[in-house]
């Protein structure tokens, strides 16, 4: 076994609350491997219905994820569960205005 198999995981019971966004937003990488292990196949789902291809469906979920890491605080500040949280932040991003807002910080305007 490696040391990361043998490390405890947060318990399923704090996914509910916001626990595990408020650890992720804090840097804790155990929590943001929680989160996505209890959200993994609800947010591939929806990326893959909403995108084309399996191809843009991994594509999605990595930006999908990267935004939870990057921006856990101001997720944790919203209402409803976390799950809520995960699946509207997927759904988002799998958005074409959602694919916009991603990309504005990408563009060069001229």
């Amino acid at each position: 076994m490696t040391a990361a198999e043998t490390e405890p995981r947060y318990p399923a019971v704090y996914i509910g609350g916001h626990l595990l966004l408020e650890r992720v937003a804090a840097g804790d990488a155990l929590a943001f491997g929680s989160l996505y292990d209890a959200f993994v196949t609800d947010t591939y789902a929806i990326c893959l219905y909403k995108c084309a291809n399996p191809s843009s469906a991994d594509k999605a979920m990595a930006k999908t994820w990267i935004f939870i890491w990057s921006h856990a605080a101001a997720l944790n500040e919203q209402a409803g569960s976390t799950k809520f949280i995960v699946l509207s932040t997927a759904r988002t991003v799998t958005s074409p205005r959602g694919r916009d807002l991603l990309q504005v910080g990408t563009r060069r305007t001229h």
